[in-house]
């Protein structure tokens, strides 16, 4: 496995566990703050435009009164705020990002102390000192 095909693996169950399609209270007030790429609107069923199966609107703004985006297909479509049952778009699981987080901490520390018990047994540690002691002189000035 390379290196780029590991980063894209775990930025894909990093981005996986901390997103979950939620509903949304005030779809007006989401939309407009977060600007988020794609949204999921359940209609209240009032008219053959508003069914009450849920249809997904990509690159979603708001013009007036009416969410502006474009359908599965890449057509352009409009959606009254006031027929929309419920709006549910991807945003933060807490719970999912603080066990990963956890996750990757408690793997951290388990590397970092699994490595702290290797110490590179390829040297040797001296207990005694074997250098041969000099035992004879050299004659000086001869």
């Amino acid at each position: 496995m390379s290196l780029r095909q590991f980063t894209a693996g775990l930025l894909l169950i990093t981005c996986t566990g901390c997103m979950t399609a939620r509903p949304v209270a005030s779809p007006r007030d989401f939309l407009n703050q977060r600007q988020p790429g794609r949204i999921w609107v359940t209609g209240d069923g009032s008219s053959e435009a508003t069914k009450a199966s849920e249809i997904t609107i990509d690159s979603p703004r708001i013009l007036s009164d009416t969410i502006f985006g474009f359908g599965f297909n890449g057509e352009a479509m409009t959606y009254p705020i006031s027929s929309i049952k419920q709006l549910r778009a991807n945003q933060i699981n807490k719970g999912r990002t603080a066990l990963l987080v956890a996750g990757v901490l408690v793997g951290g520390v388990a590397a970092i102390s699994a490595f702290q018990g290797l110490k590179g047994d390829s040297e040797m540690e001296i207990v005694e000192d074997f250098r041969p002691l000099l035992k004879f002189s050299l004659p000086i000035g001869r």
